[in-house]
């Protein structure tokens, strides 16, 4: 099983300085202008790739995560990171960063009891239901 967490998919695109990496890229490779790298005509990530490489996926594995993808891409992105192994893998961190910077800085969300706080709370005085009766029908 991957490391590989589907919440990586939505790395801001904020944070990534251009770099000379970042500036000098292949044709099938594009990059926005806060240096967020894309396979071009794709919405993938270039870190998706690079990062599912890294632990150890072939290119056909890839190819099946990435059905979208023509293989010949996923090579060329393989022989891209592999050419540029050091910068590529600084890029890659500096996305999983970006991924852990956000879910420790993202807003908790209620938990089951408090959202049976809050149900109870919303229903009180709206017709006869009891809070009683509606804690029972959640379990």
């Amino acid at each position: 099983m991957s490391s590989f967490d589907g919440s990586e998919r939505f790395v801001s695109e904020s944070s990534f300085a251009m770099t000379t990496f970042t500036k000098s890229l292949p044709d099938f490779l594009v990059t926005d202008a806060s240096g967020f790298i894309r396979i071009a005509g794709h919405r993938i990530g270039y870190h998706h790739v690079v990062a599912l490489f890294n632990e150890g996926y072939s290119a056909e594995s890839l190819w099946e995560e990435f059905l979208t993808l023509p293989l010949a891409t996923i090579y060329k992105v393989i022989a891209f990171h592999l050419e540029n192994q050091p910068a590529s893998n600084e890029y890659v961190e500096q996305c999983h960063e970006e991924v852990r910077q956000q879910a420790a800085n993202a807003p908790t969300t209620p938990d089951l009891a408090e959202l049976r706080r809050w149900l109870a709370r919303r229903t009180i005085g709206v017709g006869d239901a009891d809070t009683t009766d509606l804690f029972e029908l959640s379990c």
